[in-house]
């Protein structure tokens, strides 16, 4: 007896038994039935007050109308045990002789791995073992594992993608990370779970950069999922994507045309629709791909679960469809008022002392043409964009720094500038990258730059202005330091190495990851760039002197030393000499740097960087323009509040009102705001508290608040022109004039 049949039974049991008040099911002549399908279906359709007992070979089943049904189960003996989901498994019985309460997931999370295969499952083994050393094409030979599928091996639904990406590649099943996360969420549109489908691939190992298979791949593997389409039987197959729908079905249009269409393949449905990874990068695309599963999910039910279609109602499917999600986007913040008055301490010390320094504010779009951030030298930034295609066909991308889009401004207004300038600006800024700690998908960052200045006193300037903003949180010399180096050092060195001039920008991006891994990692990097291994060796070498002078005497061009050195003297001159600390480990990752360079860290470098930024002479030649010297740093929002929480630096940044005004009638309501009116325009802040609640709750409101003074409209008062004022603090208050009370202000604010 398959499943939907035995619950259309069971549930026109419970009809009978709500009728006439029974709670006691015996279903022991039937066949044996797969317990958790039943005990579900079972818990779906109870009434709230309801206990059922199912009995079945002997063995007592107690349900009440729970999310987790609990299961109490006791042979003729009184020993608790449970009934596995398939035969053959009596060994488990004495495993889980101890569980005397258990919930359905708990129970059968007991024997899920140990379960005995069916014939189906047992044949998808085979093949799956058959195939698992598979070199057929080159995809075997740069795989980690092998991605053969996952999931029921008798499903009715059956769900094929194109190929494994890099976390299935790593895991050796389908579809994990985001992109698996959200095809759960559209099986659940189906109003069925992931663990009751068959999930695959066309090709079974990784394509390289995560590109399309190719059709020499693709024709390796077709016979292994022509297999896998048989073994399974599904009633309904879903391609998720163009590659899988047209390999198929090679006539289909593209899936924008094909999708949601109910099709013939061979004996089964094939339903193409929108790939996952694809919806995660074109939401506007995925209400099409909910009711491309909202459509044929009636067809699906009709056909496969005629008698159970009760068990999954309008309320059940509406608890598994897609539910909006509030939480930020992964790796971004939301800012409450108690984060955005941190946010705006910290704004307005960087707006401070940038103009102190002589600087103006500027600032651009946060979209930009992509094209800006494509470099040649294989900057990660490049990998990292938040990139698309806007409806006009251009390629923009959210702004990941702030440099680019400087150099193009200055572009604009080359010949009516009068340099050198100083700017600033606190943009937000969005990277596709790797989160740890101090390291956000996005992020404010103080920009402060130099156009036009050649000498190092622009340097001394940016390290001054930067040092400054530090001592205006409450760090010293104690708290961090100013790793410094220079890249013409770096380059000088290379030179002297005899590594072509052409690799130099590759290998310093190489050596910009020397904190990050290992010697071993990153000599191997750099021998796969075009260094010789003796190269890495001496490279190793000039990198573990610590000592300016002493590089200095093992160098042929020492320019790079020199002008580090005088920058040195320049900002012991200044009194911040204590700052500073030659590092030659800093590089600055990204490929535009031409001189000096520089991190803020702590002493010991136990924080990501807090800062960094040097010269940048090349980069407005790059984009078509003259060469114009420059010199700047980014300075992000999140690891200094981090640095200044680790210290105790917090500030503290209380809610602050000069004045609260509470009416205790609706009628006081206009007075309330003519006054709140008289007081604003004479510069106090004032909010008015419009709740009508008891006088006590309104004071403690008022004092949540923030507010030094609450002005009480009390009735009597209020009809001689006078209002109640009372210091918050101090807890004392006293009839005023509403007049003398505006003319006060000024005093009190």
């Amino acid at each position: 007896m398959d499943y939907p049949t035995l619950l259309l039974q069971l549930e026109n049991q419970l009809q009978s038994l709500h009728k006439k008040g029974l709670n006691y099911i015996n279903i022991e002549a039937m066949p044996k039935v797969e317990l958790k399908l039943l005990l579900d279906g079972l818990g779906d359709m109870m009434c709230t007050e309801t206990e059922i007992t199912v009995k079945h070979e002997g063995a007592n089943y107690k349900l009440a109308a729970q999310t987790q049904p609990v299961l109490n189960i006791k042979d003729e003996q009184k020993h608790p045990r449970i009934y596995p989901p398939s035969t053959g498994i009596s060994a488990f019985k004495e495993e889980l002789s101890s569980a005397k309460q258990q919930t359905i997931t708990e129970a059968f999370a007991n024997i899920a791995s140990q379960q005995v295969v069916t014939e189906n499952s047992g044949s998808l083994s085979v093949l799956a073992d058959k195939y698992k050393s598979c070199q057929k094409c080159e995809l075997g030979k740069t795989r980690t594992n092998l991605v053969f599928g996952q999931g029921l091996p008798q499903a009715t639904v059956m769900f094929i993608g194109e190929g494994p990406g890099a976390d299935e590649d790593a895991q050796g099943a389908p579809f994990v990370g985001r992109a698996g996360r959200l095809l759960t969420k559209m099986i659940n549109t189906l109003g069925i779970n992931r663990q009751d489908v068959y999930i695959t691939n066309i090709v079974k190992c990784r394509p390289p950069e995560n590109r399309n298979p190719t059709p020499a791949e693709i024709s390796c593997c077709m016979p292994i999922l022509k297999q896998q389409i048989e073994l399974v039987n599904p009633k309904l197959i879903v391609t998720l994507g163009n590659v899988p729908s047209k390999t198929l079905i090679p006539e289909l249009p593209g899936i924008t045309k094909a999708h949601g269409k109910l099709m013939q393949y061979g004996n089964w449905k094939m339903l193409p629709t929108f790939h996952p990874s694809y919806l995660l990068r074109n939401r506007s695309a995925m209400p099409l791909a909910w009711d491309d599963f909202k459509k044929n999910r009636n067809w699906l039910f009709k056909s496969e679960y005629p008698s159970a279609a009760s068990a999954f109602s309008n309320t059940q499917l509406r608890k598994t469809s897609i539910m909006i999600d509030l939480q930020p986007v992964k790796g971004t913040r939301d800012f409450f008022p108690d984060e955005m008055r941190l946010r705006n301490w910290l704004f307005e010390v960087w707006r401070k002392v940038s103009e102190q320094a002589g600087f103006e504010e500027y600032d651009t779009c946060v979209l930009e043409h992509e094209e800006l951030y494509i470099r040649k030298a294989g900057d990660e930034i490049s990998k990292q964009l938040y990139s698309f295609e806007d409806k006009a066909g251009r390629r923009l991308s959210l702004r990941p720094e702030m440099t680019p889009s400087l150099a193009r401004l200055v572009l604009q207004h080359t010949k009516s500038l009068s340099f050198p300038i100083k700017w600033f600006s606190m943009p937000q800024c969005f990277r596709y990258e790797r989160m740890t700690k101090g390291r956000r998908r996005e992020h404010f960052q103080w920009n402060a730059d130099i156009i036009g200045q050649p000498e190092m006193v622009a340097e001394a300037e940016i390290l001054m202005l930067l040092i400054s903003a530090c001592e205006s949180m409450g760090l010293t010399a104690k708290d961090i330091r100013v790793f410094i180096n220079d890249r013409r050092i770096l380059n000088a060195i290379l030179s002297q190495l005899n590594v072509a001039q052409e690799l130099h920008s590759a290998v310093l991006v190489i050596m910009d990851k020397r904190d990050k891994i290992s010697a071993e990692a990153l000599g191997k990097m750099l021998e796969e760039v075009g260094m010789s291994s003796s190269q890495v060796e001496q490279l190793n070498e000039y990198l573990s002197k610590s000592d300016l002078q002493e590089l200095k005497d093992s160098l042929q061009d020492t320019e790079g030393i020199d002008e580090l050195q005088h920058l040195l003297q320049l900002m012991d001159t200044a009194g911040y000499r204590d700052y500073l600390q030659f590092d030659i480990s800093i590089v600055r990752g990204l490929s535009y740097y031409t001189g000096a360079v520089f991190e803020v860290n702590s002493p010991g470098k136990q924080h990501r960087a807090i800062c960094g930024g040097g010269r940048y002479d090349s980069l407005l030649s790059t984009y078509g323009g003259e060469t114009v010297p420059a010199v700047g740093f980014g300075f992000g929002d999140v690891v200094i509040l981090d640095v200044l929480k680790e210290l105790e630096h917090f500030p503290e940044l209380p809610r602050t009102l000069d004045y609260t005004i509470i009416p205790f009638d609706s009628e006081q309501v206009g007075a309330a705001l003519k006054i709140a009116v008289e007081l604003r325009s004479k510069g106090a802040t004032v909010d008015c508290n419009f709740s009508m609640k008891k006088m006590k709750k309104s004071l403690q409101q008022a004092n949540e608040s923030g507010a030094k003074f609450a002005i009480l409209l009390f009735p009597e008062e209020m009809s001689q022109d006078k209002v109640v004022i009372r210091d918050m603090q101090l807890r004392e208050q006293k009839p005023i004039n509403i007049t003398d009370l505006i003319s006060s202000v000024e005093q009190v604010s």
